[in-house]
């Protein structure tokens, strides 16, 4: 060895690592149905924190018959209504405000060629006393209805919520009915400006509790009926059948038609801005 040192070895020169493209982790598209991107089209606006207060402390009166039945006979009986409705209802959407669980108004809607029927209501499947008519005379309500009940209801109250229930398109005159459960305030002061050709209101009144709660009831349909206002089309219609509704403070809405012998109902047309 000599003594002599052991040479080093000569240092290996490092290669730059190749980097690898970053794995981006594969996300799936979110679904979204066809219902809900019209829920979202439809009702995109927000509601007003004071309609909120409205929705909470209101308690209408509302009719437990088939409030549309007697309505949809007069259709069938009166050249006149079915002139008035041929006209605003074709190609536009109807709001049906208190639904109720009854379908006519739907039916009546396509018939006279609505795009879209909308019916709003707490119960727009069934109303606790309606849905018996589902069932036996002695049968009780199940205690999953009983829940479902529970559950729309305390819905409409938090926010004025709303929840799309069904949605039907008929595939042979393009129409489509949806049915809500939520407020008809609500309701309506999500709805865009100037957006609804035919408003249908049935069987609501104020007179109920002592003089503050009709008093809010008062103040309710005030809103409701600005709110009306708002989503009408000029030329478009309001038809008011037994309800607490009267545009009384409103002179750019005035009666369209209004029986001679009979205060059941009367149509109010939106006119025309000059």
């Amino acid at each position: 060895m000599n003594g002599e040192k052991p040479s080093e070895p000569e240092p290996i020169e490092e290669q730059p690592r190749e980097e690898l493209p970053e794995q981006k982790s594969e996300q799936k598209p979110e679904v979204v149905s066809e219902t809900e991107k019209l829920e979202k089209e439809l009702f995109a606006r927000e509601i007003p924190p004071e309609y909120k207060e409205l929705i909470k402390k209101v308690n209408l009166i509302t009719r437990q018959d088939a409030y549309s039945k007697n309505f949809i006979f007069k259709i069938g009986s009166f050249k006149i209504l079915q002139d008035i409705l041929g006209e605003k209802i074709k190609d536009g959407t109807v709001l049906d405000l208190g639904c109720g669980r009854s379908f006519k108004m739907g039916k009546v809607s396509r018939n006279f060629g609505a795009k879209i029927y909308i019916g709003v209501d707490l119960f727009p499947t069934f109303d606790l006393d309606g849905l018996r008519d589902l069932l036996t005379k002695e049968a009780e309500l199940s205690e999953d209805l009983k829940v479902y009940a529970k559950k729309i209801t305390s819905k409409q109250m938090e926010q004025g919520n709303l929840e799309i229930t069904s949605d039907y398109f008929d595939k042979e005159s393009g129409s489509r009915a949806l049915r809500v459960a939520g407020d008809m305030l609500g309701a309506t002061a999500r709805l865009a400006d100037n957006s609804i050709s035919v408003v249908t209101i049935f069987g609501i009144q104020t007179h109920s509790g002592g003089k503050e709660q009709m008093r809010n009831n008062s103040d309710y349909i005030t809103a409701l009926e600005k709110e009306i206002l708002r989503v009408l089309k000029s030329g478009g219609i309001v038809i008011n059948y037994e309800s607490d509704i009267g545009f009384s403070d409103y002179p750019e809405i005035k009666i369209k038609y209004k029986p001679e012998h009979s205060s059941e109902y009367t149509i109010y047309e939106k006119m025309a801005e000059k």
